[in-house]
């Protein structure tokens, strides 16, 4: 892909991402191995899993924790 396109490419989602509701974050401490962004992956997967975390609270009742176990275990 040559820089040109790249670029376009690059401009075609900036100009819709921000009415498609999503912020923008600091690519500081993106962990290529993984390919996630560790400090802003949790909060992202409540947000996008929240019927698997409502299922897992109602699976573990009082281990209030189990999401944040499987979080966890997720990003290990």
């Amino acid at each position: 892909m040559t820089r040109s396109s790249e670029a376009a490419i690059a401009t075609a989602i900036e100009s819709v991402v921000p009415d498609a509701g999503h912020n923008w974050v600091d690519g500081k401490g993106f962990d290529r191995h993984r390919g996630i962004l560790p400090v802003e992956a949790p909060g992202f997967i409540r947000t996008a899993q929240a019927r698997l975390r409502e299922k897992l609270e109602a699976l573990h009742g009082e281990q209030r924790y189990a999401f944040q176990r499987y979080l966890e275990l997720l990003l290990s």
